[in-house]
């Protein structure tokens, strides 16, 4: 962000010099480049500028991997802009003062869901409004990790505690330890096509939560671990993407599970699907970058 003085010529040049300089060392080298947020509009005073060409760096990084292999961008500038188009940038600032958030998803209406760890709960944009949801309103507890929408409109939460759905301004259902949810220390959560909750706990596998109650696979299912933390859906291949704490794995449509056997890590944080069919893995070794087919053949 604090190159905004530079013309967007001389950050996309400075920003492949350091490149060039990393992979003479390690030409094997994956590498993310992260799209700056924006500064605050309001400082363009001339005796101090910090307000420039920082919306116009988005392109200069995507050119670089536009003809680069091995190089993906986090647009984190867009991100940033829709969220100043609703609200001003000190608002944002204040609302979310020492909040500890744990996601951010945009749903179908345009809305963002922000996930807090303690004392704030999860918050709604919706189009410049904001509503806080929270113990008060009928949550397990303030503390959220993720969300997401289903397939009806209603937003799914993870809460240490257990699972809540959210109808319109109201949380409707709860999900906890009487409910089946042995384990209800959950971490993250995802839909099926049919309306399905599944939830990745903290030890006690994943849960499906259908309108026939709860079910939990675990290591009897083939699962590797009982810590399951994030759940990626392959729409092409219809298949759900479980990336455990020590394995990864995917379930079909049935939710039987396949482990892979093969793949070199196994401390492994997340995945993610490009438009080539390419696999990104996040591990604590760095990135991973694998063909979805070579991958699913490793089972």
């Amino acid at each position: 962000m604090n190159d905004g003085g530079k013309t967007p010529a001389a950050f996309e040049q400075n920003i492949r010099t350091m490149i060039r300089l990393v992979r003479d060392k390690h030409p094997l080298c994956e590498i993310i480049l992260v799209a700056t947020s924006l500064p605050n509009p309001i400082l363009t005073d001339p005796k101090a500028p910090f307000w420039g060409n920082q919306q116009f760096f988005l392109n200069a990084l995507e050119n670089i991997a536009a003809d680069s292999t091995g190089i993906a961008v986090a647009n984190i500038t867009d991100m940033h802009r829709y969220l100043l188009s609703k609200k001003r940038f000190l608002d944002l600032i204040e609302m979310l003062e020492g909040a500890r958030i744990r996601s951010i998803l945009p749903d179908s209406k345009g809305r963002l869901w922000f996930s807090t760890w303690e004392g704030l709960g999860l918050l709604r944009y919706d189009h410049g409004a904001c509503t806080v949801f929270g113990e008060e309103d009928g949550f397990i507890s303030d503390q959220t990790r993720a969300v997401c929408e289903l397939p009806d409109g209603s937003i799914a939460v993870t809460n240490s505690g257990g699972v809540c759905v959210i109808d319109g301004d109201r949380v409707s259902r709860t999900y906890d330890e009487k409910d089946g949810l042995k384990n209800n220390e959950i971490l993250c959560i995802a839909t099926g096509e049919n309306g399905d909750i599944l939830a990745g706990s903290n030890g006690g596998g994943l849960y499906v939560i259908s309108k026939d109650g709860i079910r939990e696979i675990g290591l009897d299912d083939g699962l590797r671990s009982g810590i399951v933390m994030r759940i990626r859906y392959d729409e092409k291949r219809e298949i759900y993407w479980l990336v455990t704490s020590n394995s990864l794995a995917y379930m079909d449509r049935d939710y039987n599970v396949t482990t892979i056997k093969k793949f070199p890590y196994t401390n492994n944080f997340d995945m993610l699907l490009d438009r080539e069919d390419n696999y990104w893995i996040l591990s604590s070794n760095g990135l991973y970058v694998i063909p979805a087919e070579e991958l699913m053949a490793n089972g």
